[in-house]
């Protein structure tokens, strides 16, 4: 055999082997992004090897469902913290109110209100508020 068969040859097995390659990736991507890897795979195959990955790398999905799960639980879990924070600061601001502490549970209020999202809370913290207030006014004159 001469350098010029054995070129050819080893351009050629490249050639498979990339091509190979190429399928294999194809059908996992389709796979971690929601979609018939088999399908993707076999329409990649048949619509002429390089355009048909072109075509899947232009218009496959922009995230995997790993990628999106993580984001929903991200998002599931910045709520359910928010929550149990505000929760825990409820909890500490009557505790604070029934033991006489009427400054301090006006100030947890107040970061109560300024802090939260939710129109029903802001007005429950602002309804406490106003009867720290009332209380701290009366305390003083007393």
């Amino acid at each position: 055999m001469d350098s010029d068969a054995i070129g050819s040859m080893v351009g050629l097995l490249l050639i498979v082997a990339l091509y190979v390659w190429s399928i294999i990736w194809v059908y996992n991507d389709a796979e971690s992004r929601g979609n018939s890897g088999l399908f993707v795979a076999v329409l990649v195959t048949l619509c002429s090897w390089p355009i048909g990955l072109i075509f899947w790398l232009a218009f496959r999905p922009k995230e995997t469902e790993m990628e999106l799960a993580r984001e929903s639980a991200t998002e599931s879990d910045r709520a359910a913290s928010a929550a149990w924070t505000l929760k825990m600061s409820l909890k500490k601001a009557a505790r604070l109110e029934s033991e006489g502490r009427y400054e301090e549970a006006l100030a947890v209020f107040t970061q109560l209100a300024e802090g939260s999202e939710n129109p029903h809370n802001k007005e429950l913290a602002r309804q406490a508020i106003q009867r720290l207030r009332g209380r701290l006014g009366d305390d003083r004159t007393a």
